[in-house]
């Protein structure tokens, strides 16, 4: 019964009163993200940065390369076509787990509207408190439907990666948690 309880709370919109009085409707939605599989040296470090179109890019590395299977995360926001709509994203769901379980966080995360786009070209999603703006305003009359499309950097220092899969879906892994709010 508590399992069914707190299952429906994750997905159950919540009414906020905005700063002009107005009622808003909060919705969080999860998407998983996968960083792929490396080849590496004893030795190694690097920054991987996927952009929201699934390209891996390694920076500051050494003794490491990509061996394919990044995937973005990918939420499609559907609602009436009167509602503008404000994307942002919660800081907590940012863990990466290895396939041995060791953890690793992701310290930078971007976004894009319905296109992807390489690493560094997406907007900032850095978190949801008050004084955060929004990394996306979408107006649902000119684009109903739209993907938000998740990339990100994990910086990996000396030494971390094990082989295997780093993915969000691994056990005990977090999934990104994007904010939709309701104007």
């Amino acid at each position: 019964m508590i399992r069914y309880v707190l299952f429906l709370a994750l997905f159950v919109p919540v009414m906020l009163w905005g700063a002009s009085g107005f009622a808003q409707i909060v919705l969080g939605i999860n998407s998983t993200i996968n960083f792929g599989t490396y080849e590496f040296d004893t030795s190694h470090r690097v920054d991987i940065e996927m952009g929201t179109n699934g390209n891996i890019a390694l920076a500051n590395q050494t003794g490491i390369v990509y061996s394919g299977g990044a995937s973005p995360g990918a939420v499609t926001i559907s609602a009436t076509p009167q509602d503008v709509v404000e994307v942002k994203c919660d800081r907590s769901g940012r863990i990466i787990v290895q396939e041995n379980g060791q953890r690793l966080n992701i310290n930078q995360l971007q976004i894009s509207v319905d296109a992807g786009v390489p690493y560094g070209s997406g907007s900032s999603c850095d978190g949801v408190g008050g004084r955060r703006n929004p990394a996306a305003v979408i107006d649902l009359a000119a684009n109903p439907d739209p993907v938000i499309l998740i990339g990100g950097r994990l910086r990996v220092f000396r030494n971390r990666l094990v082989s295997g899969t780093h993915a969000a879906s691994n056990t005990g892994g977090n999934d990104i948690r994007i904010r939709v709010i309701f104007q």
